[in-house]
């Protein structure tokens, strides 16, 4: 239980350094991972359990937080010019697909979207 914990105390600071070197994927990989870690810690102890570690209340919230401003980094990489890159642009469309569950269609015309754009 308290690595689980743990791990949820360390993401937020895991996901600003991923964010700062623009890992977009790695955040959402990492926030993701958080995510479920936090569902197994409620479906597993009880709030007795819970209440051992007052900073889990505390802490969640936190890395709730982190979810849109991994998106919004992502579809900002994305409209940016380094996104001309395949390899940047397949980053970001991956990271925000996996945070808001989008299928291939919903990715694609984001991709259209953000290169038609660069057109006008």
């Amino acid at each position: 239980m308290g690595s689980r914990v743990r791990y949820l105390v360390d993401t937020p600071e895991m996901i600003w350094g991923c964010l700062d070197t623009q890992q977009h994927l790695d955040a959402a990989r990492r926030f993701l991972r958080a995510q479920h870690v936090h569902q197994l810690l409620l479906d597993t102890y009880s709030r007795d359990q819970l209440a051992r570690f007052p900073l889990l209340n505390h802490q969640w919230p936190l890395v709730l937080k982190f979810k849109q401003q991994v998106e919004d980094a992502a579809l900002a990489g994305l409209a940016s010019q380094s996104a001309l890159a395949t390899p940047v642009a397949a980053d970001a469309l991956a990271t925000v697909c996996a945070l808001r569950g989008w299928d291939s269609q919903a990715a694609l015309a984001q991709l259209l979207a953000s290169r038609r754009t660069w057109l006008v």
